[in-house]
């Protein structure tokens, strides 16, 4: 019924009352619909700052004076050099805020950036990716700026990139709380 009621023609023609529905029904499937969609695919709102977003995950855990220092500049250059790929901008701006990040019950260690090795093809990995997690269950594109999150229950996930993975861990541990 969606795919039908998002065809324009169509669309104009149950606006017009073409189909017979109940009062309200449209209103209230669409709402539904609008709902269903902000769900699966949030709109990016501006959030808080990296330093603010990587304050309030610490401090959700219980540790609010855990932040590794930023990489430097020359830090992140040498591991771009290294690496053989440039670092995308969305990765390169979380380490400004913070060189990695410590391990949680539920979440791995992120590595700082001179831990980082270069992509490689390997047998238990999608190709061309960088390993920024131990253990090693988050990946990242270089390419794209995507973070694979790799986990035995769930399976694979693609996020957004680096902030996406960092917002959703946020919101699993206020949902804990």
């Amino acid at each position: 019924m969606a795919t039908l009621a998002g065809c324009r023609p169509l669309a104009r023609l149950l606006a017009e009352g073409a189909l017979t529905v109940p009062e309200g029904w449209a209103e209230g499937y669409t709402d539904a619909l609008v709902a269903a969609l902000h769900t699966r695919h949030p709109v990016d709102v501006a959030g808080p700052s990296w330093p603010e977003l990587l304050a309030e995950i610490l401090l959700l855990r219980g540790t609010p004076d855990a932040a590794p220092p930023p990489a430097s500049d020359d830090e992140v250059c040498e591991a771009e050099r290294r690496l053989g790929v440039a670092l995308p901008e969305s990765y390169r701006r979380f380490l400004a805020a913070c060189d990695g990040l410590p391990t949680d019950v539920v979440f791995p260690r992120l590595l700082r950036v001179a831990e980082l090795s270069p992509p490689a093809a390997e047998p238990d990995g999608p190709t061309g990716t960088v390993v920024i997690s131990e253990p090693p269950v988050l990946r990242l594109r270089p390419t794209t700026g995507e973070v694979l999150e790799d986990d035995p229950v769930f399976g694979l996930s693609v996020h957004r990139d680096v902030r996406a993975v960092l917002e959703q861990h946020r919101r699993l541990l206020e949902a804990s709380l």
